[in-house]
């Protein structure tokens, strides 16, 4: 009974004593309970927190950006509006200035050079007409080519124009030098004297490449060279600000003659010409800039045959060279389609800031 006793005491007391553990540890769940839920509440807070000054940060940074956005807008379109404006005036002077001439007679663009044209009488054979800067110097000279039977006093005395453009091509520091071709008997044309710059053998009228005579080519290389020796003196001998230039016949024989001119040029332009079979392409020339423009519908430069001409370019190892064939463009034209051209590689050539505006 004794033993009986303490076994029930003894459980008694084992009782409370989980009872006790049981209740600590409800105890210090609770407390562990308690306190994640109070670290929860206090990082949602901080992260709510965060947020609200994250959010209005970024309320302030659209709002600044809408204020520069606004304010690019305003200055865009303050800005067309003086462009407009400003093109507005200068369509204003321009038809004014063609409503002068048109008066006068004069070609447009006239004023803006000293016209020097070759003598006045029946004969332009071997002549020299010139379109000099007014009232400055000259930075840049273009000496350029006529087309077969045509003559560069027409160019001074009715396409100045051809050669400045107060849009485009505001540059007054260009010199143009146009020679006239003497007038020499063209075998094809039964001895008829023309002003050329060499003879033609034959005329397979645009299907491949006339025949000419190559002593009335070197008579002409000779005189374009003497021309070009003056040109470069009068720009202390800086060859690289002399450019040759020329359309049709006129650009096969320019071409030819900067390819054999002992110095390199600053460029070459031609239009709706080609290389010449007789052209060398020297390997000292690989440098020099040459712009070549054709017309996809020329009858008389065919491209079909003509761009095969250009690849010599391509197997001599070239790297300047720039060719532009454009659809819808004949041997004559559209209009203008010449001094659209001189105006596209004189701009190219010429740096801008170097340009003087009118």
């Amino acid at each position: 009974a004794v033993q009986k006793a303490f076994a029930n005491r003894d459980r008694a007391r084992t009782g409370v004593k989980v009872q006790a553990l049981l209740l600590r540890q409800l105890r210090a769940a609770r407390a562990a309970e308690a306190l994640r839920t109070r670290r929860l509440q206090a990082l949602e807070a901080k992260q709510e927190a965060q947020r609200r000054e994250l959010a209005a940060k970024q309320r302030a940074a659209a709002a600044q950006l809408e204020e520069r956005l606004q304010a690019q807008r305003r200055s865009f379109k303050r800005r067309t509006v003086e462009r407009a404006q400003e093109e507005e005036r200068a369509r204003k002077r321009r038809a004014k200035a063609f409503a002068a001439a048109a008066r006068s007679g004069e070609p447009m663009h006239a004023d803006k050079f000293h016209r020097r044209a070759a003598a006045n009488d029946e004969d332009l054979s071997g002549q020299l007409s010139e379109l000099r800067p007014r009232g400055q110097r000259h930075d840049y000279t273009l000496v350029y080519l006529h087309q077969f039977c045509l003559d560069g006093k027409s160019y001074v005395e009715w396409r100045p124009h051809y050669f400045f453009s107060a849009t485009k091509l505001p540059h007054l520091r260009l010199k143009v030098t146009l020679p006239t071709a003497k007038a020499i008997p063209i075998t094809v044309h039964d001895g008829a004297e023309q002003y050329a710059w060499y003879d033609y053998k034959t005329d397979f009228e645009g299907r491949q490449e006339d025949e000419l005579d190559r002593q009335s080519l070197r008579e002409t290389q000779s005189h374009i060279f003497s021309i070009l020796d003056r040109e470069i003196a009068l720009l202390n001998g800086d060859a690289s600000r002399v450019f040759l230039g020329g359309a049709s016949q006129g650009c096969c024989t320019a071409l030819h003659c900067a390819l054999t001119y002992p110095r390199l040029l600053g460029g070459f332009v031609g239009f709706v010409g080609h290389l010449l079979s007789s052209s060398p392409v020297p390997a000292k020339k690989r440098n020099l800039p040459i712009y070549l423009y054709n017309g996809r519908e020329d009858k008389t430069m065919r491209w079909g045959w003509v761009r095969n001409t250009y690849r010599r370019f391509d197997d001599a190892g070239y790297t300047d060279v720039h060719i532009k064939v454009e659809a819808g463009v004949t041997h004559e034209g559209p209009k203008n389609k010449e001094r659209e051209w001189i105006h596209d590689f004189l701009s190219s050539r010429i740096p801008k800031h170097e340009a003087v505006k009118a």
